[in-house]
């Protein structure tokens, strides 16, 4: 039995509880997939250890990983051309693009705006488990607001967010407070507003749809408060004028409707997921068909499964395919790959036509690994490849779930349903 992957993930464990809640929701997800995780945070304090040891995280500094992830924001290039030569890939964690440069496979800014890097955007937000499933329903119109000042708040934002709670009570609301909660996401959502600091906290209120009125309580606060407020997914505030600004929501029922849709259309708690997919899909080869590949790809193309969701589900003679076959490998607009692992054929995928359309399959011997996703984002790197400017369309039958989850995964966008089918695309530097 081979070993399973293995990513070391390196948190900055000083600068605050947000590199280790990430680092700790995308190892989480990690492990889940399979992977071996080992953790470096020199200074982490026992909480945090015992939260990643609940995953099976090692603390051992593995010699070398297949994966080594920074999250900090010291790790300046010196450091990211260290980790290359000492692991085989490197995955760089940059909020706002504030890193100088990058020496990384990939490279991940999950905040609003993004546009330095590989995984951008709220698509790949890093949240913990807990807010991956459906958010739970939320209570009709109240008087309850949510105090969330951080998880690491100094001094000065607790005294402003002190003196916030004073207000708000004085003016009849129901104030709670996010700490010490042992359900974080039941408590979020039994709020009508939340006063939050724009951290990660701000992007898992808008996971459960809970209108917030953000502070920036530091710097690095101020575009994640700045770029919610334009998407009116949340509204911004200074400490003198937080309490009308959520008074004022709490007496708007409409408005606060509105921002609990857009703030769920913006975050949907699976971009962990995302990014894992995105890791393995380098843990995979990918090669163009070639003749050597006719019985297998005829017998992968009358799987059962395969025939069920194909909207032609009749068996395919030996003869049709022969044809088929020598027409996609002689087509050099055509694309047609075969996607492998340690060596062995698991899955293929064929871009062809205009505009351009997408099929694929996982191999029957090797369903129920979690490929889909991974072979997905490789076949898509090779292709925009040969087409950095090209775009994708995939067709799906409705009730073919396992494979719409492999699309939205692999970071694929819904686009209007045509003729029964469900159609997702995807572009040229977005997976």
């Amino acid at each position: 039995m081979m070993a399973p992957p293995r990513a070391l993930f390196r948190p900055d464990a000083l600068a605050g509880f947000g590199h280790l809640s990430r680092s700790l929701a995308l190892a989480t997800a990690w492990a889940r997939a399979g992977g071996a995780v080992d953790v470096d945070a020199p200074g982490i304090d026992e909480t945090w250890r015992r939260r990643f040891e609940t995953i099976g995280a090692t603390f051992d500094g593995a010699a070398r990983s297949d994966w080594c992830v920074l999250d900090g924001y010291g790790n300046d290039l010196a450091i990211q051309r260290r980790a290359r030569a000492d692991h085989d890939h490197v995955l760089v964690i940059d909020d706002h693009g504030l890193l100088g440069g990058y020496d990384a496979d990939l490279v991940l800014d999950h905040n609003i705006g993004a546009d330095r890097g590989d995984l951008l955007g709220s698509r790949y937000l890093l949240l913990r488990t807990e807010f991956a499933d459906e958010p739970p329903e939320r209570p009709s119109p109240g008087r309850r607001v949510l105090l969330a000042p951080g998880g690491a708040p100094s001094s000065s934002t607790t005294g402003t967010f002190e003196g916030i709670a004073a207000g708000l009570t004085a003016a009849g609301a129901d104030v709670v407070w996010l700490r010490g909660v042992d359900d974080v996401v039941a408590t979020m959502a039994s709020a009508d507003v939340a006063v939050a600091a724009a951290g990660v906290t701000a992007y898992e209120l808008c996971r459960v749809g809970v209108p917030a009125v953000l502070l920036a309580v530091a710097e690095n606060q101020e575009p994640v408060a700045r770029r919610l407020d334009d998407t009116g997914a949340a509204l911004t505030a200074g400490a003198d004028d937080a309490v009308d600004s959520a008074l004022a929501l709490l007496d708007d029922p409409d408005r606060r409707a509105t921002m609990t849709r857009v703030a769920r259309r913006l975050v949907d708690g699976r971009g962990a997921a995302r990014v894992v997919a995105a890791m393995r899909s380098f843990l995979l080869d990918v090669r163009p068909a070639t003749a050597e590949d006719l019985d297998l790809t005829w017998e992968w193309s009358n799987d059962p499964d395969v025939r069920r969701q194909s909207f032609d589900s009749a068996s395919v003679p030996r003869h049709r395919h022969e044809e088929w076959f020598g027409r996609r490998l002689a087509d050099p607009e055509s694309d047609f790959l075969i996607v492998e692992s340690d060596g062995v054929p698991v899955g293929q995928a064929r871009f062809e036509g205009t505009p351009t359309t997408l099929g694929y399959l996982v191999g029957p011997a090797n369903r129920g690994r979690g490929l889909a996703a991974p072979l997905l984002v490789a076949a898509c790197r090779q292709h925009f490849r040969r087409h950095p400017a090209g775009e994708v369309i995939a067709l799906v039958k409705p009730d073919n779930r396992a494979s719409v989850r492999a699309l939205d995964l692999a970071g694929f966008e819904p686009m209007d349903p045509m003729d029964g089918a469900l159609r997702f695309r995807s572009r040229a530097g977005t997976t």
